[in-house]
């Protein structure tokens, strides 16, 4: 397969997950946090300090009724109100074998949130005068360049790859790429060496296509550009100087909250061990010095971390004016608003990362105005999504308590359906894949009777309406939270999904193309590996289907295909896990690390592998 490892989830609302629900780990979506009955708290004079002792009393009720619901089997959450913690604790176990309790001191695997970490090391560097942003990445890592269909020569290409760019996901890389660093067989350091030549998957500047890869090629930059290991740097140029004692890139020797699959504990995930963008363990309690650091303008405890000015400069949205990504603003590391993930509402300004490392689940929510934080950490892979939430309901909390301030969580405009237009029926039809953090895009499919309009998907299909402001919603008995509205941008066809969290792009059409004979050729059965799962073969079948290319496993589409020459495809559609290259060896096909292997020309037919339409 083509293994993408999930990270921050970025649409709350996909195709794919309409009204059945579900995460990129596939856990059930957790309801909402019961409602919390308005706390009355004056708004108090500016050297008081807040009493939150009714906001923690209701939080932590709400957190264990839902913990059980949502059978979360760990989770340790840090209030923070400037310089002051006003509340850390732990609930259920951090491991459910042995009955040992969580506290605000276990550590956690940080998933994504761990780029903060490794994008704060590289602006150390920026102060330094070792680097600055705006050059590009390969000027770091001198053994590392791009291949591209969109530059007339690699110079520019690589010129285009900005470090900005890299640290906020808009530098055309692929999302993944295996390489051998979960087995060892390659480090840190021999990376840039070893992806070197890859092609970029879309124009630098152009699309936001978050990329573990990326924020790995920064950690390398890091490690070069101090001239130690990574995690030795992480340790004696930020954590400790924070004053996380504790937190490492490495697995600690004690005090680990194991992760949980299904309720099970399965250990400490080492396979992210020294890895930038996913690897930090730390805990509440010391997650929060680093909040702490960022509300004191780059200090703590006498220490500078980073000057003001590089602070404010981590927090200017890279692509305010990007049209695939309307409603999502990132900085130089940080989301510099929700971007999908549960929303604080009533204007709110919100930074945050989240993250997911399938058994443990992770949110950093910042309310900057009012130098407020919530940090929530859990251990098991239905946190996915109930740890954003959990964050989400107790930032409304703490600006109630701390302002007076009431605030909802926002949602759709009342929709009043009726027919789609005329236009609809002709603008809407066609293939969709939507960026994808799992193994199998799910593509859906919009048709037309020549009356009315439906999406389906390979779980389910419904109609289509349409409402009062022109958007496509589906009926209102599937209460689905979001709608839908097709947009020709830079010549692609984008189906743009609002929601409460704003509007993001959710899928792409893909249209098909003319398949050669040589491609035709190719159809069969091959063998898969990768660096990373020495030893482990996958059978792949390459088929054509209604019209397309399709690498299929198990029956389903893990990628559509789109041949753009003769010896090479691109995986089909726009943001994460799209527009990567595969080019034709003697043997079968290569790319993104991995290699499949032609081993039968024999291989059942694609039909009926798009959803019915």
């Amino acid at each position: 397969m083509i293994p993408v490892r999930p990270s921050a989830v970025l649409l709350a609302t996909a195709l794919t997950l309409s009204a059945c629900g579900g995460d990129d780990n596939n856990a059930v979506s957790p309801s909402p946090i019961p409602s919390v009955a308005p706390v009355v708290t004056p708004t108090p004079a500016p050297a008081a300090q807040t009493d939150y002792r009714a906001t923690i009393a209701q939080l932590e009720q709400d957190i264990r009724q839902q913990m059980q619901q949502q059978q979360v089997v760990g989770l340790s959450i840090a209030l923070i109100d400037d310089q002051r913690v006003v509340w850390s604790s732990g609930f259920g176990y951090a491991d459910a074998a042995k009955k040992t309790p969580v506290s605000a001191d276990s550590l956690f695997r940080a998933g994504s949130i761990s780029k903060l970490f490794t994008a704060t090391a590289l602006m150390q560097q920026v102060e330094q005068g070792n680097t600055a942003v705006e050059r590009s990445l390969s000027s770091v890592l001198p053994t590392f360049h791009v291949q591209s269909r969109f530059h007339a020569d690699q110079a520019a290409a690589d010129a285009d790859v900005t470090l900005a760019r890299v640290l906020s996901h808009q530098a055309g890389l692929p999302g993944e790429y295996l390489t051998g660093l979960k087995t060892g067989a390659i480090t840190l350091g021999q990376l840039s060496a070893s992806v070197n030549g890859l092609w970029l998957a879309s124009r630098p500047g152009t699309v936001y296509a978050y990329s573990n890869l990326g924020f790995t090629l920064l950690g390398a930059a890091v490690e070069r550009l101090s001239g130690k290991p990574f995690s030795e740097q992480m340790r004696s140029g930020l954590l400790r100087p924070l004053g996380m004692a504790q937190s490492d890139f490495s697995t600690p020797q004690s005090g680990t909250a194991s992760g949980h699959l299904g309720g099970q504990p399965i250990g400490f995930q080492p396979e992210y061990n020294n890895e930038p963008e996913g690897g930090l363990w730390t805990s509440a309690n010391e997650l929060s010095r680093f909040v702490r650091m960022v509300f004191a303008g780059g200090q703590i405890d006498g220490k500078t971390i980073l000057r003001p000015e590089t602070l404010a400069k981590m927090q200017v949205a890279q692509f305010a004016d990007n049209p695939y990504q309307p409603d999502c603003r990132i900085g130089l590391g940080w989301f510099m608003n929700e971007c999908g993930t549960p929303v604080v509402g009533g204007g709110v300004k919100v930074m945050q990362h989240s993250g997911a490392t399938h058994a443990y689940n992770t949110q950093l929510t910042l309310l900057p105005e009012h130098k407020l934080a919530v940090i929530v950490l859990t251990n098991s892979d239905t946190g996915d999504g109930f740890a954003s939430e959990v964050a989400a309901q107790a930032a409304r909390q703490l600006l109630l308590a701390k302002t007076g301030r009431t605030v909802s969580a926002p949602a759709l405009p009342a929709a009043t359906l009726g027919p789609v237009s005329a236009s609809d029926l002709v603008q809407y039809p066609g293939v969709y894949v939507q960026e994808t953090t799992e193994t199998s895009i799910k593509p859906a499919v919009i048709s037309s009777d020549g009356k009315g309009l439906t999406l389906a998907t390979t779980k389910e299909s419904f109609p289509l309406l349409r409402d009062q402001d022109g958007w496509l919603r589906a009926p209102a008995s599937l209460n689905l939270p979001f709608r839908l509205q097709l947009r020709q941008i830079n010549g692609n066809s984008v189906l743009l999904a609002q929601s409460a969290a704003g509007t993001q792009m959710l899928a792409s059409r893909v249209d098909p193309v003319p398949i050669s004979a040589e491609w035709l050729a190719m159809q069969g059965r091959y063998s898969a590996t990768n660096p990373d799962e020495p030893g482990v073969v996958q059978t792949l079948d390459l088929v054509e289907s209604e019209g397309y290319l399709a690498l299929v496993s198990g029956g389903e589409i893990v990628r559509l295909l789109t041949p753009i020459n003769s010896r090479q495809v691109i995986t089909s559609g726009l943001g994460r896990g799209m527009g990567d290259t595969l080019e034709r060896t003697a043997t079968g096909l290569a790319g993104l690390g991995f290699t499949l292997t032609k081993v039968s020309g024999n291989v059942a037919a694609g039909k009926g592998l798009l959803p019915r339409r």
